[in-house]
């Protein structure tokens, strides 16, 4: 995007000011989804004394 905007004739300060708000936007997009992951996996994968349920490597019939 940064290049594209300078082509454009944008101040090239400005077009990197919004070339790290969109690097600091996907890295905390990155983050989010990891920590969501992680909580959900963590939450139905083990149990209460945090040891991995018998019940999750089955597969399912359909």
């Amino acid at each position: 995007m940064m290049t594209g905007q300078i082509l454009g004739g944008t101040n090239p300060i400005i077009s990197l000011k919004y070339q790290i708000v969109i690097i600091i936007a996907i890295f905390v997009g990155s983050v989010l989804t990891v920590a969501v992951s992680l909580n959900l996996s963590e939450r139905f994968a083990f149990d209460e004394y945090d040891l991995l349920r018998k019940d999750v490597n089955k597969r399912r019939k359909i």
